[in-house]
């Protein structure tokens, strides 16, 4: 069965690793945060610095390894660290929902769902809103969570609670 890991490679390797992978065949993400000026030049810029996501059987492992821009895969307890499938689309959909993308390091908790944070509170709530909302998206299996804007009348205002997707 296939699953979903992150492959650590090489500063400023990740497209090439991403190419390398799409021609083997193997399915990969890179997950790009782009602004006009990088759409015309290079495409944008990877979410997570030297990270690219692979999706491939566990035996297909040493494969990845024998390309010689990767360094080594994202390990948890000793083995390659297993990536839940809906964190994967929830950040290919964040990504092209929200603008100036960028990442935090969290506390790892693998037992914890996805989770949706907004910055307002029952108070700002009532009192006009700005017109770009900061959305926070925990990523458990990564330690990481995805913070990004969107325009508010888009964000779902969710107070107090945990959402496991």
């Amino acid at each position: 069965m296939k699953e979903w890991f992150a492959v650590y490679t090489k500063l400023n390797c990740e497209r090439k690793v991403s190419n390398i992978l799409t021609k083997k065949g193997i399915t990969n993400l890179l997950p790009l945060v782009q602004n006009d000026v990088q759409k015309r030049k290079n495409g944008g810029t990877p979410v997570f610095p030297s990270l690219v996501f692979v999706n491939l059987e566990k035996e297909n492992i040493g494969k990845i390894l024998q390309i010689p821009e990767v360094i080594n895969f994202v390990y948890w307890l000793g083995k390659p660290a297993s990536i839940k499938e809906v964190e994967i689309e929830v950040i290919q959909r964040f990504i092209l929902e929200h603008k100036n993308v960028s990442i935090q390091k969290i506390e790892v908790n693998r037992e914890e769902g996805v989770r949706i944070i907004t910055s307002l509170d029952e108070k700002t709530i009532q009192k006009s809103l700005p017109k770009l909302e900061t959305v926070k998206i925990t990523l458990p299996s990564l330690g990481f969570a995805l913070i990004g804007e969107r325009q508010k009348t888009y964000v779902k205002i969710i107070l107090d609670q945990s959402i496991a997707v």
